[in-house]
């Protein structure tokens, strides 16, 4: 019985560390905020927050009819990992009857209109940056 706990140990401890919050994912935060522009809520938009170290994954959210979002990075509202971000905004006009969420975008060429400043895509271009912390964030993003 001795041999077969010892030999139980190493999983017992592991599924006891995930079970404590201390194993992987515990470096994640709930982050949630409004985007603005020019005062105005930025409804429809894209956010993405991406490692300003360059490695991981990035984080994203789409805003709502009051320009709230709320980010994920790999199921919903599971938030980001703790550290700097670059941050991303997208928000463009799109043709009637299409829907941006389902893939369903007009087969013919369209004008692309844009809500927010096209500069705000860009990481290198946005000059928006952030920091998540651990615990919850909220972190409003102010565009001009």
């Amino acid at each position: 019985m001795r041999w077969e706990l010892r030999r139980a140990w190493p999983g017992l401890a592991a599924f006891a560390a995930l079970a404590s919050g201390c194993g992987a994912g515990s470096d994640m935060a709930a982050v949630s905020g409004r985007v603005t522009y020019r005062g105005a809520p930025v409804v429809h938009g894209a956010v993405a927050f991406l490692p300003a170290d360059g490695r991981g994954t990035p984080a994203t959210g789409m805003t709502d009819f009051d320009g709230r979002y709320t980010l994920q990075t790999r199921s919903p509202g599971d938030g980001a990992r703790v550290g700097d971000y670059l941050v991303t905004v997208s928000a463009r006009k799109l043709p009637r009857g299409t829907m941006p969420l389902a893939g369903h975008l007009p087969t013919k060429k369209t004008k692309t209109e844009f809500l927010v400043p096209a500069k705000y895509e860009r990481p290198e271009s946005s000059a928006l940056t952030a920091t998540v912390r651990p615990g919850s964030n909220d972190i409003p993003l102010t565009l001009d």
